[in-house]
């Protein structure tokens, strides 16, 4: 008998919630709207494409080396630090 009782205030319960969701809601004061804006230097990024530097030793333990990439800027300063790790500068 109790668990009847248990389950009856159960069921009860549950379809109130389920009728109270799908009930429609009051509107309210101020309609949010969202404003998406583009910037356009994002928008034109592109990845860069990563450098493919081929590091050569000669049979008097001399390095050389060949950058190759789409970035002036990037190579320079890859030779940079291979100079400077290879105790070239």
């Amino acid at each position: 008998m109790k668990r009847l009782v248990v389950v009856i205030v159960t069921f009860v319960i549950i379809n109130s919630l389920l009728i109270a969701e799908g009930a429609p809601q009051p509107p309210s004061e101020k309609p949010q709207t969202t404003q998406i804006q583009q910037i356009p230097s994002l928008a034109q990024a592109k990845p860069r494409k990563p450098l493919k530097i081929n590091l050569k030793r000669n049979s008097k333990n001399d390095y050389s080396w060949e950058i190759n990439g789409e970035n002036v800027e990037d190579i320079i300063n890859a030779d940079k630090k291979l100079r400077k790790g290879l105790g070239m500068e």
